[in-house]
C-alpha cells in the first residue's frame, strides 16, 4: 500500500474512532457529558467550569474522572480502546 493509502486510512480510522468516541459520550449522564465536553471540547479549565456550573472545583475533579472511567469502559465494550 502505497504512503498516500496509508494515510487515508489512517485518517479513516481516526474519524470512525472520534465518532465513536462523540457516540459514547453523548450516552452519558448529562452530569458527566457537560464536564467532558467542556474541558476537553471548550477547553475550559477546571475552575472556569466550576464558576460556570457553580459548583466546586473538587466535583468537576470527580465529575471528570468518573466520566473518564465509564468512557474507557463504554469504549472497550465497542473495542475501539480495549
Amino acid at each position: 500500500m502505497s504512503n498516500r493509502g496509508k494515510r487515508g486510512r489512517e485518517e479513516l480510522l481516526d474519524t470512525i474512532e472520534q465518532n465513536e468516541v462523540l457516540n459514547q459520550i453523548s450516552r452519558l449522564q448529562y452530569k458527566y457529558k457537560e464536564v467532558i465536553l467542556l474541558y476537553y471540547y471548550q477547553e475550559l479549565k477546571v475552575s472556569e467550569i466550576a464558576e460556570i456550573l457553580n459548583i466546586s472545583e473538587g466535583t468537576i475533579k470527580m465529575r471528570l474522572n468518573r466520566a473518564r472511567k465509564k468512557l474507557g469502559e463504554s469504549l472497550s465494550e465497542v473495542s475501539i480502546y480495549g
